[in-house]
């Protein structure tokens, strides 16, 4: 492999004696075949933007604005592979991190990145996207290929693409938009939401795992549903006209303004839920529950799920709601034992006399049933140390 090695040091000497201000921008370029490889090894950290064009060179223009890029020492390496780009600190002063890479490359290129910190920003590229960075936004926007790329924190954002791969983040939010293909997102601790992303079979894909738990996992999806998915953290989604299943390792819920169906799921925290009308799910390790169902769905699918590990429930239906009750409640010996259902319902009630223990600690158990306006939709909830209350508007 034949290499050339252009370094930049008596460049930017010169451009130094020529009076730039500390931050201005530098400039290379170099001819560069599509389908090559671009790698950038950043010892000293530094966002990399790329952004494709019909042009058969490479444009690389890198400042600092956040100090002197002088304190940086940049160096190209060109080869039959592509073209490499290294940068280091010249001293051991470190004082400065805003280092930035802004580049225009053809639009079939492959991609190599190691940076100590930055963000990745990738627009209108065909290739392989690999690499990491120790902390920074991942971006990519009309994309196509494979891309594997991580960071120690940050966000991801992919539009508009047609990839394979996976992204992972060790902390932040992610989104994926409008996306074709097996991509993954990951994030040790932040929402994913995924936004008509689909394989290439067509159908509509959801974070991994999303639809694990949920009875609505063969509803019909759209591309407006809402799918959001997190490790831990809340929920909180103002409007789902589509439906929307999301689930949380641990924090609460709140869903307003939703319609046709809704599956929520927490390890632990309450959860409230606003319904035009359909099915709900929700479904949490410790918490309140509180869903108001606004319009009766008639012939179409409207059957409730709540359980809860402990907590109070509340369900608010329209006044005629044909529905078929099964209640269950719960109750430890060291609790007050006396909840009750709250309701001006007709609800047939059965307690247990003897303690339980098949379940691990002693529990006793009120059961309740009822048919009202017909018992079309189906709705079973469950609790233990905690009262259900069922109200008619």
């Amino acid at each position: 492999m034949n290499t050339m090695i252009r370094t930049c040091r008596g460049l930017m000497l010169l451009l130094v004696l020529a009076g730039p201000a500390a931050g201005r921008e530098h400039e290379e370029a170099f001819d560069f075949e599509p389908g090559k490889t671009l790698v950038f090894e950043l010892d000293d950290g530094g966002s990399v933007e790329i952004k494709g064009w019909d042009e058969h060179r490479v444009q690389i223009a890198w400042y600092d604005h956040g100090g002197d890029v002088e304190r940086h020492e940049i160096e190209f390496r060109e080869s039959d592979d592509g073209l490499e780009v290294h940068s280091e600190w010249k001293s051991r002063r470190h004082d400065s991190h805003g280092l930035s890479f802004e580049i225009r490359a053809p639009h079939e290129v492959d991609v190599r990145i190691d940076t100590a910190g930055g963000g990745v920003i990738l627009e209108g590229l065909q290739g392989r996207f690999r690499g990491k960075t120790a902390g920074g936004g991942l971006e990519l926007f009309n994309c196509k290929g494979v891309a594997r790329l991580t960071s120690g924190g940050g966000h991801i954002r992919v539009e508009d693409c047609e990839l394979d791969g996976k992204l992972t983040i060790g902390g932040g939010p992610a989104l994926l938009k409008n996306v074709v293909g097996d991509l993954r997102a990951s994030s040790g601790g932040g929402n994913i939401q995924y936004i008509n992303v689909r394989d290439r079979d067509g159908e509509l894909r959801g974070p991994e795992g999303i639809f694990r738990y949920s009875t609505n996992q063969d509803a019909d999806l759209s591309e407006e549903t809402v799918l959001i998915s997190t490790a831990g953290g809340g929920i909180d989604v103002d409007e789902a006209p589509a439906g929307a299943i999301v689930s949380t390792g641990g924090g609460n819920i709140d869903i307003e303004e939703a319609a046709r169906f809704v599956s929520a799921r927490t390890g632990g925290g309450d959860i409230e839920i606003e319904i035009e009308s359909g099915p709900v799910e929700a479904t949490t390790g410790a918490g309140d529950i509180e869903v108001e169902i606004r319009e009766d769905a008639g012939d179409r699918d409207a059957d409730v799920i709540l359980l809860t590990g402990y907590g109070e429930v509340t369900l608010t239906v329209p006044r005629g709601f044909s529905m078929d009750l099964d209640l269950t409640i719960g109750y430890t010996r060291n609790s007050k034992q006396d909840y009750e259902f709250v309701t001006d319902l007709a609800i047939e009630e059965e307690r247990t006399r003897e303690w339980d223990t098949s379940h691990g600690s002693p529990m006793k158990y009120v059961y309740g049933t009822g048919r009202f306006a017909g018992g079309k939709h189906k709705v079973r909830i469950e609790t233990t140390n905690g009262d259900i209350r069922i109200r008619e508007r």
